[in-house]
């Protein structure tokens, strides 16, 4: 069977930007990983990529492909819609194939009953209100135009999808036909000129894996599941798909959406990588000096030196973009998202003694700035001093929500807490244990041992998320 991949850098520097990793280096160790544990049970893995791709994964980290199509230098197609790249890919196939994700690993070959199907996907998906809201959002934008059939399904109360971590098959006219379903969504709504508001939507969701989900079921077509079952689209835990110091006892993992923050996680990863390929794991190391100290030298530290002016002024690029990508949301709609938070406030005091029936929702509309690795210390106590940060929280990024005040905008700092909080959100709103659950690979190992300590400090925390409109409760 041959396997494709998918590293479209959209214009980004891989060794700079994190592409949802807690760090760039992660991000490459990912890929790194996966393409080593496929070569290891596979004689042709392809890439597809760009040549910023293949100068960083070929010509530096050498990755053991097969074969290497550089395809995306001129793709036209906005950062924000990225499951497109992989679309494209789909599309160029000429025989069977198996499509794998740069954050999904191997620990053994796929079954004949995957590698003989006309359909595949890492499993079926059941929609909760998360992927609902998710498309009413999109929904509330009229002008977008929908195939009939999209439409009808889209109407139900559940959300059909696919998870595309895994993707492909033998049946090839259909997947071209799924795929140019995908191409002509985006190009009749102009998702990708950046003129068109349309382009602001975010909807990879549901162009790759809800599109696939309808077409199959409208024309009865089976579609085999790599993991075996269906999952919920809120209930991919870190435990089942992420538990990588087990690698050898699971067929495959994943470590997607928020799980890539987690720094236990990414640890596991280094671990992983460092097991399987401890020559690439040292080569990676050095590719982030500054990010490794043990591998840094004080002359490339001061050629990497970015004046105070420069930082500023990308940090006023980045809340000119919020400004622009908030302008059409109604005033209504913040409105009340900022009336469920100061309604929280009135709550926490009362819900605080009752833990177990606390539910906390992240707001919707956020933005978070994180301090790059190249950047001036005295830029960032301009901005410490802006926003009052305390001097004692030293690690601190900037996050902003849209506002009736002012400018439109508001800007506060956000703890390392605070912005793991929103990581385990990305899942939609939970309950307050589950929330601590998430939480605690979070913490170091003597923290985890005191557990009461440890929930006062989310509580702590959550306080002054609400008070900022970063999240809301209920119970």
């Amino acid at each position: 069977m041959r396997i494709v991949q998918t590293f479209w850098t959209a214009g980004q520097d891989p060794l700079k930007h994190a592409f949802g990793w807690l760090h760039p280096e992660y991000n490459l160790m990912s890929w790194a990983l996966s393409c080593l544990s496929l070569r290891e049970h596979y004689d042709e893995v392809a890439l597809y990529t760009d040549s910023e791709g293949k100068r960083i994964l070929i010509d530096k980290l050498h990755l053991p492909y097969t074969e290497v199509n550089v395809v995306f230098d001129d793709f036209p197609c906005l950062p924000q819609h990225w499951a497109l790249a992989k679309i494209k890919t789909y599309s160029l196939q000429t025989k069977p194939f198996l499509h794998v994700d740069g954050d999904v690993y191997v620990s053994q070959p796929f079954s004949e009953e995957i590698l003989t199907a006309p359909l595949v996907a890492q499993n079926r998906e059941i929609g909760t209100g998360y992927y609902r809201k998710m498309m009413d959002r999109i929904l509330s934008y009229h002008s977008i135009q929908l195939p009939e059939f999209v439409m009808k399904r889209l109407e139900e109360k559940t959300v059909a999808s696919y998870n595309m971590g895994i993707f492909g098959g033998n049946d090839l006219d259909f997947i071209y036909r799924y795929c140019e379903v995908a191409f002509r969504f985006l190009r009749e709504n102009r998702m990708n000129d950046p003129e068109c508001r349309h382009s602001r939507v975010w909807c990879n969701i549901l162009f790759e894996q809800i599109f696939l989900a309808v077409m199959a079921d409208r024309e009865n077509r089976d579609v085999a599941s790599v993991l075996g079952r269906p999952m919920r689209d809120e209930g991919y835990t870190g435990k089942e798909f992420c538990d990588l110091l087990h690698f050898e006892e699971k067929p495959f993992f994943h470590v997607l959406g928020g799980h890539k923050r987690n720094p236990g996680i990414c640890e596991m990863l280094a671990r992983t990588l460092f097991s399987k390929s401890s020559d690439r794991f040292l080569l990676l190391l050095q590719m982030f000096p500054s990010q490794n100290v043990r591998f840094s030298e004080e002359k490339l530290m001061q050629s990497l030196s970015v004046s105070v002016e420069m930082c500023i002024a990308r940090y006023e690029d980045f809340l000119i973009s919020a400004e622009k990508e908030w302008s059409d949301i109604p005033p209504s709609e913040i409105f009340e998202q900022e009336k469920a938070c100061l309604s929280s406030l009135s709550l926490i005091d009362v819900i605080s003694t009752n833990l177990d029936k606390m539910v906390v929702n992240r707001n919707p509309f956020i933005k978070v700035f994180e301090f790059p690795l190249q950047w001036n210390l005295k830029a960032t106590d301009i901005i410490r001093g802006k926003l009052r940060v305390n001097p004692s929280q030293v690690d601190f990024d900037v996050l902003v929500t849209p506002t009736l005040q002012g400018r439109g905008i508001r800007e506060m700092s956000i703890s390392n807490l605070g912005h793991n909080i929103l990581v385990a959100l990305n899942v939609g709103r939970i309950s307050m244990s589950e929330l601590n659950e998430r939480l605690t690979p979070c913490f170091c190992s003597t923290m985890k041992t005191e557990g009461e300590k440890c929930k006062r400090l989310v509580l702590k925390e959550l306080e002054y998320m609400v008070f900022h409109g970063i999240v809301s409760i209920s119970y």
